[in-house]
């Protein structure tokens, strides 16, 4: 019992004889908490809360499966992220798998309404929004 008090106390002096240095951190964020990146100039391209990947959901409100085709699609209406999220393959689904498409957005980092009245776009395929999924024949 002895020899393991004289070995802790010996821990205890060694550690406190070395100091802690401080460490240097980094002035220009690489990540902010809650923004998918950081591209120059630095600004991110979401004010949603969620980080933003193109594997993530916020608020999801309507699921469907297209069996017309083998292995069946899913597909996953990302309601607050203004897009739909596709999963090629069905049956394989992960969570926090990276979805194969997205439907509505540029690219899988970017969350904005483009499709709502006053956004400065142009686009004819994006997404404010969406809700419900339905497949028919193959067509979402």
């Amino acid at each position: 019992m002895l020899h393991k008090k004289l070995n802790v106390i010996s821990l205890l002096l060694i550690c406190a004889g070395t100091g802690f240095s401080q460490v240097t951190l980094n002035s220009v964020p690489t990540r902010e908490i809650g923004h998918p990146r950081l591209p120059p100039p630095f600004v991110p391209d979401t004010v949603n809360p969620n980080l933003v990947e193109g594997r993530e959901l916020y608020q999801p409100s309507g699921i469907a499966v297209d069996n017309s085709v083998t292995p069946p699609i899913l597909y996953v209406a990302d309601t607050q992220n203004n897009r739909i999220m596709v999963w090629q393959n069905a049956t394989v689904f992960t969570n926090g798998k990276a979805a194969d498409r997205i439907i509505g957005q540029l690219d899988p980092y970017s969350t904005g309404a483009n499709g709502a009245k006053g956004s400065g776009t142009a686009r004819t395929t994006a997404l404010t929004a969406p809700s419900g999924l339905a497949v028919l024949n193959g067509d979402l």
